[in-house]
């Protein structure tokens, strides 16, 4: 982390006026449209009517970001993102054993109605997706005189995926080489300057990690802890934020609650009762009306879910247990499904 943190501070004084991706042209780089991962992957890439840059300043950028992933929970396969039941992962639980029952139990709740691409799915994310469009503006640096000052108001260059996959190392684990720079692109600076995860960007870094990398980061650019705090703060923002619209997550509710406070009304008491308020009005009710067109008949449905209790060990058990697991969530369209719950005697597979 500590030599991550010297080559983002030497990737800092590269700068360019437009956040976009970098291309040849005449002997020279220029910024065009953007190959962002955010823009591309997961079938982004056939959305026609998301803008892809390039962009004049940080807002009108993440704007597009969120723009586009309102489009994909709207039109797009939602692969394992379920907003109100979030898969468990390996490190919430205190062996191999417990971890296997939990993901089984989730395999088998969110089989129960479809639940990953169904209406009320979608328009969970979409309600959280509207929600933090009043978080951009808190989300830009561009005009902030402490950023600018220091860090320069242009935007940097930013590797797309800097994973353990692109990074070569010697004998003594000092860094080589980093490779494959070919969808390069200009980001805002916090962008730039959030700790790389490993071994996958989704990944968040430990507390020692950060440290090690924002230490080098501003030994190498001569500025001291005050002058770069805010900055921090962005960073992290911004790194909720990009798990948030990448959807590249196995939490996406953990990012949408640590943004949350961005743009929470006072007077709402949890991040689930605002999107609820905000799916009363008119406009969202008309939204998930047309959502709901889209689901899948019942019988549909059944046969779905025939298939797949039939194929699985113990399919009879199974479908019960997560059918009343089912039946207690929507008792309460504001309980969020953790670790604990998928780790439960009660509900032990």
């Amino acid at each position: 982390m500590t030599e991550l943190g010297k080559i983002s501070s030497q990737l800092l004084r590269l700068q360019f006026d437009q956040i976009g991706s970098l291309f040849e042209e005449d002997g020279r780089f220029v910024t065009k449209h953007s190959l962002n991962p955010a823009f591309h992957f997961q079938d982004r890439y056939s959305l026609s009517q998301i803008k892809r840059g390039p962009f004049p300043n940080d807002e009108v950028f993440y704007r597009s970001l969120l723009d586009t992933f309102l489009v994909h929970v709207q039109d797009l396969d939602m692969s394992h993102h379920c907003f109100r039941a979030p898969v468990p992962t390996e490190g919430e639980f205190d062996n191999p054993e417990t971890y296997r029952r939990a993901t089984d139990l989730w395999n088998d709740f969110v089989t129960i109605g479809l639940k990953l691409d169904s209406s009320e799915n979608r328009f969970d994310y979409l309600a959280a997706g509207k929600a933090l469009e009043g978080a951009i503006p808190s989300l830009a640096t561009t005009n902030h005189p402490e950023v600018t000052e220091c860090f320069g108001s242009g935007f940097a260059i930013s590797h797309p995926d800097l994973s353990i996959n692109n990074i070569f190392v010697d004998e003594e684990y000092n860094i080589t080489c980093i490779i494959d720079w070919s969808f390069a692109s200009t980001v805002p600076i916090p962008q730039l300057l959030i700790t790389p995860g490993m071994p996958h960007p989704r990944d968040q870094p430990s507390a020692s990690a950060t440290a090690s990398f924002r230490t080098s980061f501003m030994d190498h650019m001569g500025v001291t802890n005050g002058a770069s705090s805010v900055l921090w703060s962005y960073a992290e923002r911004i790194w909720h934020f990009i798990r948030w619209v990448n959807m590249d997550s196995l939490c996406d509710f953990q990012h949408f609650s640590a943004l949350y406070g961005l743009i929470k009304d006072i007077s709402v008491a949890s991040p689930l009762k605002h999107i609820r308020n905000l799916q009363q009005r008119p406009d969202m009710e008309q939204v998930r009306m047309e959502l709901v067109l889209e689901d899948l008949s019942p019988e549909q449905i059944k046969n779905e879910e025939r298939k797949y209790f039939s194929a699985v060990t113990d399919g009879w058990r199974r479908y019960k247990t997560a059918k009343k697991l089912t039946d207690q969530f929507r008792q309460s369209d504001e309980l969020v499904i953790s670790a604990s719950v998928w780790s439960s005697s009660e509900w032990a597979c």
